[in-house]
């Protein structure tokens, strides 16, 4: 049998560059997550409702060339544990992620949140300010701005100003 060295360090690179963590837990539920890439900066993905982490399937590969890209499962979703119905709550799913966040020992995190996923790192940034390096929501709710001028006639909700006839004009 010829060895390959190549293949077998490519092998290796891809196993620890792809690790997945089933230890982490937040109120006795575990919570799927896993890890890719080798990036000072990390990005966790946070789907949306009744999705999973291969949400982000085709963003994680590209990515994790450049950043540490985290994805996981919230409680009741993918391959981590399900919650009695009484403890489903934002605070919930914001706690799942600072719980894969100590897990993968990063200081801060940039967390991109797709539709549901929008108001799960909202929480979080408001239960853990300090861990937060930035914020990217894909396809949900941006929060109103208060100190924004009143206008009348323009939409109430700063992302609504992206969508319509006008949206591209007003990116």
């Amino acid at each position: 049998m010829t060895r390959h060295p190549a293949i077998l360090c490519l092998i290796a690179g891809l196993v620890l560059l792809s690790a997945s963590s089933e230890a982490v837990t937040v109120d006795g539920l575990k919570i799927h997550a896993t890890a890719t890439g080798t990036g000072r900066t990390i990005v966790v993905f946070v789907h949306g409702y009744t999705c999973d982490d291969t949400t982000w399937s085709e963003q994680v590969p590209v990515l994790a060339k450049q950043f540490r890209v985290v994805t996981l499962d919230l409680p009741g979703h993918g391959k981590s544990d399900t919650p009695r119905v009484d403890q489903y709550s934002m605070d919930l799913f914001a706690r799942a992620v600072e719980a894969v966040r100590a897990d993968v020992k990063a200081e801060r995190i940039v967390l991109v949140g797709h539709s549901m996923g929008t108001p799960v790192i909202l929480k979080y940034a408001n239960l853990y300010p300090r861990r937060v390096a930035g914020l990217i929501f894909v396809d949900g709710l941006m929060p109103p701005n208060p100190s924004a001028p009143s206008n009348p006639g323009a939409p109430s909700n700063p992302g609504a100003r992206m969508g319509g006839t006008n949206g591209r004009q007003n990116r």
